[in-house]
């Protein structure tokens, strides 16, 4: 028994410093920084890995506040050396210039079969729309409004984020995201 106990400590003594080792490994890196860039605030943020490994954090950047409701956009940074660096902000899609239009609530998501990156996103909380890029989102299709096909008429908001989308793997419905 006390063999036993030995053993059991042992082993989680053995995780600990792995996990305290590995801990050490991790370095924080700012991606957004609020009041920078054209914006006032980064909110909302969606990050996801492509196939080819590129990293991909998607937000909400919002221009004149904190606020939910206001002049807000959909940016993007990549990064190609699995987020140690980052690039310039991208304009993913913005509506209306300065008008109170928000644009966001990003839930990317890949379809395994094919490598796509959809991009459901929100405007104003009420319409959904989806956009895609085959080349690790460099470039993006023209948003389509899925509006009719994803809410039911009797509700008066909807968010697809924040997070990611998912892919189902099993089942009659394999595939679909």
């Amino acid at each position: 028994m006390k063999r036993r106990w030995l053993t059991l400590l042992s082993g989680l003594v053995g995780c600990t410093l792995l996990s305290a080792a590995s801990a050490a490994d991790v370095e924080q890196v700012v991606v957004f920084t609020s009041g920078t860039e054209g914006y006032h605030t980064f909110r909302i943020p969606a990050v996801i890995v492509t196939p080819k490994g590129t990293v991909l954090a998607f937000c909400e950047g919002r221009k004149t506040s904190q606020a939910d409701h206001g002049d807000v956009d959909l940016v993007l940074k990549r990064s190609t050396d699995g987020g140690r660096t980052w690039g310039p902000l991208e304009l993913v899609h913005e509506e209306g210039g300065t008008a109170k239009i928000t644009i966001g609530n990003p839930c990317p998501v890949i379809d395994q079969a094919t490598g796509r990156l959809w991009l459901p996103f929100c405007r104003n909380n009420r319409n959904v729309l989806v956009t895609y890029s085959d080349d690790d989102g460099r470039t993006w299709a023209a948003p389509r409004d899925i509006t009719r096909d994803v809410k039911p008429s009797h509700w008066r908001w909807y968010a697809t984020g924040p997070g990611v989308g998912i892919q189902l793997t099993r089942g009659p419905h394999a595939g679909r995201l």
